[in-house]
């Protein structure tokens, strides 16, 4: 790793705590993988999340790299997208629509073979708090961002959408269980093996 990434991961405090918290989510047969910003700072890997709105692994097809997935059934069923910066609608509803005309998570990991995205997909957003002179406005527009994204769910692949906003500190208490409850009570609810029509 470069002095540069190491750097930059440095910065990413919020994305760490909620890698951290992800370890917490139980659920049976999930594999949990995070990009490189969401783990220790004394990981030394550099791995990015891609996904792909084909079967064949080309930059052509690639539409983003995500935050962090949950594998399950060997299909990816949660996306989770951290924003620590450029936290303007703009910015979120652009990472929640290239995720949503995704189809495939590809990684070398997995020797290249597409793992499809779920029929259900849940889609969580966690955005860190505005600086206090833009913290009232931003926040009322948040939620109503938020609130016009679930009535739009489904938006392609994404079928669910869930929001969250607060510092490393919120994350470290009750905001941090609310998640780790939120994608467990999801991943429970799902049936085991899908059924493609």
């Amino acid at each position: 790793m470069g002095d540069a990434e190491f750097t930059a991961r440095r910065t990413h405090a919020l994305h760490r705590a909620v890698g951290m918290l992800m370890d917490k989510v139980c659920a049976p047969g999930i594999e949990i993988l995070k990009d490189s910003a969401c783990e220790s700072l004394d990981t030394k890997s550099v791995q990015r999340l891609p996904l792909f709105c084909a079967k064949e692994k080309r930059r052509s097809n690639q539409f983003c790299n995500v935050d962090m997935l949950v594998i399950q059934d060997s299909r990816v069923k949660v996306i989770l997208e951290i924003e620590e910066s450029g936290i303007k609608p703009s910015k979120i509803c652009g990472k929640l629509l290239t995720s949503s005309l995704s189809r495939y998570f590809i990684h070398e990991r997995y020797q290249n073979r597409p793992i499809p995205l779920a029929n259900r997909v849940l889609f969580v957003q966690v955005v860190r708090n505005p600086r206090k002179s833009e913290s009232k406005s931003m926040k009322a527009q948040w939620m109503n961002l938020a609130a016009s994204l679930k009535q739009l769910a489904p938006i392609g692949t994404v079928t669910d959408y869930e929001f969250f906003h607060g510092s490393v500190p919120d994350f470290k208490g009750v905001k941090g269980e609310e998640l780790v409850g939120l994608v467990s009570s999801y991943l429970e609810s799902q049936p085991p093996l899908e059924v493609s029509n």
